[in-house]
């Protein structure tokens, strides 16, 4: 089923999820036609029609499997990635942004800025 016949299915205009979607009808006319989204717009336009989105993996030799954090329902947000910070090699500065935008050395490089 295409978006356009699911939105038909819902008996709903492109006005009304234009509006839902806060984009112009002829927006939503394009989105219909499109044949490759974003997942989060996929999202946001089935959530506008009442619907959530999941998202399955099927394989010849398993069940169906429902993927986690890629389709996420709104107020859903993943799980945040920390990244391990590297040791800093030997005469090396790690600079830190300061707020008022300048940078500033944390580790003596014997260099003069």
């Amino acid at each position: 089923m295409t978006l356009r016949e699911l939105r038909h299915a819902r008996k709903l205009t492109q006005v009304k999820m234009a509006k839902t979607l806060g984009v112009t009808q002829d927006s939503v006319s394009r989105l219909e036609k499109r044949s490759d989204l974003l997942l989060s717009t996929l999202r946001k336009t089935v959530e506008a029609m009442g619907g959530n989105l999941s998202l399955v993996a099927e394989f010849p030799d398993r069940a169906p499997v429902v993927l986690s954090g890629i389709a996420l329902h709104s107020g859903q947000h993943p799980r945040p990635v920390r990244r391990r910070e590297r040791p800093l090699r030997p005469g090396r500065a790690r600079l830190q942004n300061k707020p008022t935008g300048i940078f500033e050395e944390t580790e003596e490089t014997g260099c003069a800025p």
